[in-house]
C-alpha cells in the first residue's frame, strides 16, 4: 500500500501471494507439508512472492508491518524483522510484528494504514508498505517452571534439558492446545464464534448475511481446489499441498444443519 493525491488516499497494489494452507498432520498420521518452515519463512516466502508479482522495486519499500499470533519457533521472536529480509526487502526498511491473535493480520493492515495516514513515520522517499501476517501451527511441546529448579545432578538455568533427568511424573504442555485456551473467558478460541452467534442470534440461515457469504465464498473456492490452481498463492506450493489436503465444501443447502464444532457452556 503507498499514499497518493492531495487527499491522501491509500493505493493497495493487485498483486498480493499468499502460501497455499497446509493441515497440521498429514492424515494424522505424518507431519503436516509445511511443518519444515517456521512462521517467518512462510511470512518471507509471501513477501517475496508479493514482491515478484508486483513488480515492485523493493528500494520504495519504508516499512514492513506484519502480523504474528503466537511465537511457534525459535526465532518468532524476530517476527516481521525476520520475514523482511526473507522476502527480500532491504535490511535498511523497518519492520513491526503486531499481535491481535487471529486478527493479527487485519491488525497489520490497519497499522500501516494508520501509519500513512498520519504521515508518522512513513518515508516519503520510500512510500510503499508491506502488509500482512503469518502463522504457523506447528507450536512446540514445551516444559514450563523448570528453570532454578533441579534436574539430574544440577540446577537448570540455561540450555536444553535431558529430559531422562527429569523427575518422574513430569510431562511436556502441549503449547498449541494452550494457547488456544482462553483462562479469563473460561473457553477455547473456537468457541467465542459460537458463543457469539448464540448472544447476538447469527445463524446459518439461508437468509442470512453469513450464509450468503459462506456460499460465496465456497463457490469460488471449488474451481480452484478442484484444478489445483490457485492464483493468490505462492504457485510452486500450490499443487503439491493440492495433492494432499482433501477438499469438502459443504453444499449451500446444508449449511444450516451443520452441527457445532465447539459447543460450550453459557457465560
Amino acid at each position: 500500500m503507498t499514499q497518493t493525491g492531495t487527499r491522501g488516499d491509500i493505493v493497495i497494489l493487485d498483486g498480493g501471494r499468499r502460501t497455499p494452507r497446509a493441515d497440521i498432520l498429514i492424515k494424522n498420521k505424518a507431519p503436516g507439508l509445511f511443518s519444515r518452515f517456521t512462521t517467518t519463512q512462510l511470512g518471507g516466502m509471501a513477501i517475496g512472492a508479493t514482491l515478484e508479482n508486483t513488480s515492485l522495486d523493493p528500494g520504495l519499500i519504508g516499512h514492513v508491518v506484519m502480523g504474528m499470533a503466537q511465537h511457534s519457533h525459535r526465532d518468532s521472536i524476530y517476527g516481521a524483522r525476520g520475514m523482511a529480509w526473507r522476502g527480500g526487502v532491504p535490511e535498511t526498511v523497518p519492520a513491526l510484528t503486531v499481535a491481535r491473535i487471529c486478527g493479527s493480520g487485519a491488525e497489520a493492515i490497519a497499522v500501516g494504514a494508520e501509519m500513512i495516514t498520519a504521515g508518522m513515520r512513513h518515508d516519503t522517499d520510500r512510500p510503499f508498505m508491506v502488509v500482512g501476517g503469518a502463522e504457523s501451527m506447528q507450536y512446540p511441546f514445551c516444559l514450563y517452571n523448570h528453570r532454578g529448579k533441579p534436574v539430574g545432578s544440577g540446577v537448570q538455568k540455561y540450555g536444553p534439558i535431558d529430559v531422562k533427568a527429569l523427575p518422574k511424573g513430569t510431562y511436556l504442555q502441549d503449547m498449541l492446545l494452550l494457547s488456544l485456551y482462553d483462562p479469563s473467558g473460561k473457553m477455547a478460541m473456537a468457541n467465542t464464534a459460537e458463543e457469539l452467534g448464540r448472544r447476538y442470534d447469527i445463524t446459518r440461515a439461508p437468509t442470512t448475511c453469513h450464509h450468503r457469504f459462506v456460499v460465496i465464498c465456497v463457490a469460488r473456492a471449488i474451481p480452484h481446489l478442484r484444478s489445483c490452481r490457485l492464483p493468490t498463492t505462492v504457485s510452486r506450493h500450490a499443487i503439491l499441498i493440492c495433492s494432499h489436503t482433501p477438499h469438502r465444501p459443504p453444499l449451500p443447502l446444508r449449511l444450516p444443519l451443520l452441527v457445532d464444532s465447539y459447543p460450550l457452556p453459557r457465560l
